[in-house]
């Protein structure tokens, strides 16, 4: 289920806005911002991995609360794409999205 949501809304931006890493473990908090529908969304998300055989694995993440005043803008096909490029949300981010 969540990999087909992850493939029908259209990614638009991810910030991570902190990291602290050691040697085994690590945690990246991020916000994710993408168009579902017509409505702009983020996740704020704080998650965990570890390292292991030379590679990073997630473990888990906890969302925290959403970003304010995202929620509510609505995103057309003919609207600014909100990645801040200069293109419609049609020829941009939008392409080949269904909403």
């Amino acid at each position: 289920e969540a990999l087909r949501w992850s493939k029908r809304v259209a990614w638009i931006k991810l910030e991570v806005t902190h990291v602290l890493q050691e040697r085994e473990t690590a945690s990246v908090e991020f916000i994710a911002t993408f168009v579902d529908g017509q409505h702009l969304k983020s996740i704020h998300e704080r998650s965990a991995f570890v390292y292991d055989n030379d590679h990073w694995y997630y473990v888990d993440g906890s969302q925290t609360s959403p970003v304010s005043g995202v929620e509510k803008q609505v995103i057309t096909r003919n609207s600014r794409c909100p990645c801040g490029g200069i293109g419609k949300f049609k020829n941009c981010h939008g392409k080949n999205k269904k909403g």
